[in-house]
């Protein structure tokens, strides 16, 4: 089978693989879905989605943030 990149293997420990249970999924559904999306809708529509989501993904960033803002 050949071996493993050293890189790859430092990296990547024990501890970490079951974390990739929860990963995985996440990465694979917006992959999966978002052609379908992207089908049905218009180029207009798109323009108002994508910046839609990156406020929202903004938000999320600030309010997790703000307990260690808190704490400093």
């Amino acid at each position: 089978m050949g071996t493993l990149n050293p890189v790859f293997v430092q990296m990547v420990t024990r501890n970490m693989l079951p974390l990739f249970a929860i990963v995985a999924p996440a990465m694979l559904a917006p992959t999966m879905i978002g052609p379908r999306m992207d089908i049905g809708s218009s180029e207009g529509r798109f323009r108002q989605i994508v910046p839609g989501l990156l406020t929202a993904s903004g938000v999320a960033l600030l309010v997790s943030s703000v307990p260690q803002l808190l704490k400093a």
